[in-house]
């Protein structure tokens, strides 16, 4: 089976979490696949309920009581939920020109796709792969992989291919994700004095947050952003398992809660965020409670002088070598993986779109180059 036989193959079998769904029949296909067709010593890792990792390695990678590697390759397996709007079928790759369109199929089922590919070339070298669920979600993937192989694997280099266009990511922004509940004090709104209104005091302190992640830029990862994703506002009622808002025009609102996303370079970190937020809202006399903390994971960056022996490589097969900019794209879990195992660390990726959209696309002579970029590596 080559390369693009075997995407259309994962983009057939859906990967996205709900109630319903996970990942569990295109692991259970990646491990067979592997066990078959490769000289790998071949595992399931299991995460939680009927949710596992696949993982292999060579055997030459087996030391007594330790994993030695010199290149962990690492892509997950999972994808966002199915959008509306899709022209195409989402679970049937679509060939249009040099584009195939397909649920997962830029994020990220062709590298997923080129990595088992290159599982099949591996003999002696010292080279592992992880394969991974859950990082469009939680990162419960990420997460038990890291719990169960911090102390017995030693890598020199770690890869994704979850990366973008033939780009290097030597970088990524952290990531801050906290729920929050704000009260303040009704009163007739006709006169404003009488009571203290939430919403107002709340936008008042959103851009004073907004104005200290923009004075507080990284030179390599740029400023900080902020994405408000959740927001309700109004007069509290009663709270039982949820909280009851009135929304009658002659009340000041008392009630609010929202959910906060920041994006954070390396001057940015939880305890500022939650103690500056506590002091402007006191300033606005508004009772601030963090009522539960998402995320709060740590900005990523590899020194670009200690990539070269990917830069060399992508050189010599599309002519040059580009970096992806930090500030216009998202977190990615290998910099938990980089936390625990200090290796030199870099994405690369296919090149695609309308990743997380309906429609989306990988551009198919991208995976070539995917494909001769890793082969290099080897």
């Amino acid at each position: 089976m080559n390369t693009l036989n075997l995407l259309k193959k994962l983009i057939s079998i859906p990967s996205y979490v709900d109630s319903v769904n996970n990942e569990v029949q295109i692991a259970k296909f990646i491990f067979r696949y592997l066990k078959k067709n490769t000289k790998l010593v071949v595992e399931k890792s299991p995460v939680e309920g009927n949710r596992f990792n696949v993982i292999a390695y060579s055997k030459s990678c087996k030391k007594k009581d330790f994993l030695q590697v010199d290149i962990l390759f690492i892509d997950h397996i999972d994808t966002v939920q199915p959008k509306q709007g899709c022209l195409t079928e989402k679970y049937v790759a679509t060939r249009i020109k040099n584009k195939l369109y397909g649920l997962g199929t830029a994020d990220t089922k062709s590298n997923v796709a080129v990595l088992m590919k290159l599982a099949e070339r591996i003999k002696d070298q010292k080279i592992m792969f992880l394969f991974y669920v859950d990082e469009e979600y939680e990162f419960k993937g990420m997460y038990s992989f890291i719990g169960k192989y911090k102390k017995i694997l030693k890598s020199e280099k770690i890869i994704s291919t979850d990366g973008e266009n033939l780009k290097i990511r030597n970088c990524c922004r952290g990531l801050i994700e906290i729920d929050i509940e704000c009260l303040g004090k009704s009163g007739h709104s006709a006169n404003q004095t009488n009571g203290n209104n939430v919403l107002i005091g709340f936008n008042k302190t959103i851009g004073k947050l907004e104005e200290l992640l923009k004075k507080n830029p990284d030179k390599d990862l740029g400023s900080s952003t902020l994405n408000i994703s959740y927001l309700r506002s109004g007069l509290f009622i009663k709270r039982n398992k949820d909280v009851t808002l009135g929304k009658n025009g002659n009340n000041i609102p008392d009630f609010l809660e929202a959910t906060l996303e920041i994006r954070t370079n390396r001057k940015i970190n939880l305890q500022l965020v939650i103690n500056s937020l506590n002091n402007w809202f006191l300033e606005q006399k508004i009772k601030f409670m963090v009522k539960k903390i998402t995320h709060n994971l740590n900005p990523w960056y590899s020194y670009r002088s200690k990539l070269k022996y990917i830069t060399d490589k992508v050189t010599e097969s599309i002519g040059r070598a580009d970096f992806t900019d930090p500030s216009r794209s998202g977190y990615v879990d290998l910099a938990l993986l980089v936390s625990q195992f200090k290796s030199t660390s870099c994405c690369i990726g296919t090149i695609g779109g309308n990743r997380h959209g309906a429609n989306e696309w990988v551009q198919i002579d991208s995976i070539n180059s995917l494909e001769q970029i890793l082969e290099k590596l080897l």
